[in-house]
């Protein structure tokens, strides 16, 4: 990692990490990094100090956190070895595995996990896992893209191939 000193992108500081950091992240103020040997650490701002916040057992391909009663739950998306294997682990234990490749990933309100790419997932609040098919939408129902909905704030817009932008409202019935 580089810090570089504002207006005049100097260079300041040089942080190695003895294993390869495959995601970075934030979480509030917070940055944070995630590594090959699937370790998370929060980033001190001042002197690039790594310092532990959250062990997976897997490479972190994603990371980010949300509060649940008052403390922090680290969420990443791992992957296993060299597969197309995806998980999407919290700090809490939970654990879920996506049927497909995931390209983009998006930590939304209310502690929604959005994950895109052969398909379209949400874990919700209550970590239940909602798939969405998107074969009425498009052909190639592939999702480059992913953003929160300015309008609806539990929604996300989709950039999904040749249709362009699909918006998934956020509701969900219990």
């Amino acid at each position: 990692m580089l810090r570089f000193s504002l207006p005049d992108l100097r260079f300041e500081e040089e942080r190695i990490s003895n294993e390869p950091i495959t995601a970075v992240g934030t979480t509030g103020s917070d940055v944070l990094a995630g590594r090959s040997d699937g370790k998370v650490f929060r980033v001190g701002p001042g002197d690039l100090r790594l310092t532990p916040v959250a062990n997976f057992s897997d490479e972190i391909a994603w990371i980010g956190s949300y509060e649940e009663t008052g403390m922090p739950v680290y969420v990443a998306v791992t992957r296993t070895g060299r597969s197309e294997s995806v998980w999407v682990r919290d700090s809490e234990g939970r654990s879920w595995r996506t049927p497909h490749s995931v390209e983009v990933v998006h930590l939304g309100r209310e502690q929604r996990l959005w994950l895109a790419g052969s398909g379209l997932w949400l874990r919700d609040e209550r970590a239940a896992i909602h798939h969405f098919s998107l074969v009425p939408v498009a052909a190639d129902p592939t999702v480059s893209d992913l953003i929160a909905d300015p309008v609806d704030p539990l929604g996300v817009l989709l950039a999904v191939g040749e249709r362009g932008v699909v918006r998934i409202r956020g509701a969900l019935e219990h």
